[in-house]
């Protein structure tokens, strides 16, 4: 008992301290639920109910809700299918490229459609693989993206005779990107090198945690707590790349189409995310 009100007075502690503006630059707290029903011995649905919340400004970030059905083909590989809506904080950009989207209460919306691939696997004693494969289709299209493709490794340690049933893990996340709004790149002198999305892979997120269920009563219930890095990258001589600058001497060029007024464009996103979120079994 005083095992888990420790556990719980700690993860309080944390919950409070992540309000701190300097707690950490990456600038991001996510909540999040995770329900999950079991339908007969080969399928499942799911549903995931994320906010994100914006520590440096103390302001909305987005709400996402997935909605899946999961196929069990055996204790080791599941296929799923989805889809997701979801709501993001109105940025001044988005006025030209969502502006028939924008909502009263400066909000922007946007939906998915999902499916992927699951494939679980027990390295050696107590610690587990999981493996998840997916395709996602945004609509309408965000600017660095319309298709998303990922990977997720996840590993982790389970004992039934640990404390509270603590399970440790760490899971690395990749994105590749496909057909972005189309932008205009340049060559070192500043001339015209061509006008595309910035397809291929561009970002990682690292995320560690741990999850416990603190409740003996509520065996279906577990609480998660991680801290998470998320960058965006470039792969050197592609012509594919993010955060690309225009030169100053290419402000005057005119072509078929509107060239971009900024001078940067598909600006790197990269922040920190320090996350809590329940599980439900119901």
């Amino acid at each position: 008992m005083k095992k888990r009100f420790l556990v719980l007075t700690l993860l309080f502690v944390a919950f409070k301290l992540s309000f701190s503006q300097d707690l950490f630059l990456g600038n991001k707290l996510w909540y999040s639920a995770y329900i999950y029903k079991k339908i007969n011995k080969k399928i499942y649905t799911d549903a995931y109910i994320l906010n994100g919340y914006n520590v440096n400004n103390h302001s909305f970030s987005f709400l996402q809700i997935d909605f899946a059905i999961n196929y069990k083909f055996d204790k080791k590989q599941t296929v799923y299918v989805g889809y997701s809506p979801s709501i993001y904080q109105w940025i001044p950009s988005y006025s030209i490229k969502y502006g028939s989207s924008i909502s009263p209460l400066g909000t922007v919306y946007f939906s998915r459609l999902f499916t992927g691939y699951k494939y679980r696997v027990k390295l050696f004693k107590g610690l587990r693989l999981k493996n998840d494969l997916g395709a996602q289709f945004y609509f309408p299209r965000l600017e660095k993206y319309q298709f998303r493709f990922t990977y997720k490794a996840k590993f982790y340690w389970y004992d039934k005779n640990w404390p509270l049933k603590i399970s440790p893990f760490t899971q690395l996340s990749l994105y590749y990107y496909l057909n972005g709004i189309p932008a205009i790149y340049y060559n070192d002198n500043g001339e015209f090198a061509g006008y595309k999305s910035p397809n291929g892979l561009h970002r990682y997120r690292l995320k560690l945690g741990f999850s416990i269920k603190p409740f003996k009563q509520y065996k279906k219930i577990s609480l998660v707590m991680y801290y998470a890095i998320q960058r965006e990258f470039n792969i050197s001589g592609l012509g594919n790349d993010l955060n690309v600058t225009k030169p100053g001497s290419a402000n005057d060029i005119v072509y078929p189409f509107t060239p971009q007024t900024s001078k940067v464009r598909y600006p790197f996103n990269g922040f920190d995310i320090l996350g809590f979120q329940i599980n439900i079994i119901l």
